[in-house]
């Protein structure tokens, strides 16, 4: 490199959720020697803190010991892995568990190691390996473990096609997105389940506003989107919409409360297949600018 420079070291986002300090500092402290990445590591001592933090914060990786204060064995990594499918997940157990780390691979973790015999070479390795398997996993899984709704790459799919469709007619494409508003705060309100209970549930309401032919799938954490074809004009995509808001508008049963859920719906319009890879991400932009403005209510993409 010019003038002798080094690369800066890679950056990788880790969400530690581990109830023991002492174990906790022992992982920070071997990955914070790796001469080659920079691990930014995250640590919370509960699955309930934990879900909360992925709400707010985007992770790369997540090191979760299955044994927690609040949740044990295998529903530790089904809760991650539900709430945030697109995010890796390497679990931590005891040295007589390695059964359980096995089965957690076989339910979509990226891998596990057994603590009190881990070497600061095997763990980052581990993490990067992970990271990297799901990079090129991801664009091959079509179904959202939680809801079964499509994921982003199916949705894009149904995109281009429509693309070609419409422009043969001469219609518009749409690409609506949800995002929901507080989300973050509801399992420390409703209880650790609460927040896959929702997500269930706006799906489900998602799918009674729109059923087949229209593709609907979850896009992120906390967001959803569907696709509309043959449009003549734009306000239909507008009234479709309204409608979303309207089937959210009743309260949804969470453990033993309720709730209204508050959403911002973003709209982005294609007619070429051109228009096809960045119809998603107009649509989500659009839908941020209204959460951040605005909160609940529609607007479209410029």
């Amino acid at each position: 490199m010019e003038g002798g420079a080094t690369p800066s070291p890679r950056l990788l986002v880790v969400l530690l959720v581990e109830d023991s300090r002492t174990d906790a500092e022992f992982v920070e402290s071997m990955l914070g020697r790796n001469p080659a990445v920079r691990f930014d590591v995250a640590v919370v001592g509960t699955l309930a803190d934990g879900l909360t933090w992925l709400a707010r914060h985007a992770a790369d990786v997540v090191l979760l010991d299955l044994t927690l204060p609040d949740s044990e064995g295998l529903a530790t990594y089904r809760a991650v892995r539900n709430r945030n499918p697109h995010v890796p997940v390497v679990v931590m157990t005891g040295l007589q568990e390695t059964g359980l780390g096995q089965t957690a691979v076989q339910q979509g973790a990226q891998d596990f190691l057994t603590k009190g015999s881990v070497t600061e070479e095997r763990l980052a390795d581990t993490l990067l390996y992970a990271v990297e398997r799901a990079r090129r996993a991801e664009a091959h899984v079509l179904r959202d473990p939680l809801t079964g709704l499509a994921t982003t790459p199916l949705l894009n799919e149904r995109i281009t096609e429509a693309l070609a469709r419409c422009e043969r007619d001469k219609r518009l494409v749409a690409a609506l997105v949800l995002g929901l508003g507080g989300f973050a705060g509801i399992d420390p309100r409703f209880g650790p389940n609460a927040g896959e209970e929702l997500l269930f549930g706006v799906a489900e309401r998602l799918c009674e506003v729109f059923p087949p032919p229209v593709a609907v799938g979850r896009v992120a954490v906390d967001e959803f989107a569907a696709v509309l074809e043959g449009l003549l004009r734009t306000s239909n995509a507008e009234r479709a919409a309204q409608r979303i808001l309207g089937a959210l508008a009743p309260e949804m049963k969470l453990g033993a409360g309720t709730l209204r859920v508050p959403a911002s719906v973003g709209i982005a319009f294609g007619r070429q297949p051109a228009d096809a890879p960045r119809l998603l991400e107009r649509a989500r932009a659009a839908m941020s600018e209204q959460r951040r403005r605005a909160g609940p209510g529609v607007r479209l993409a410029p």
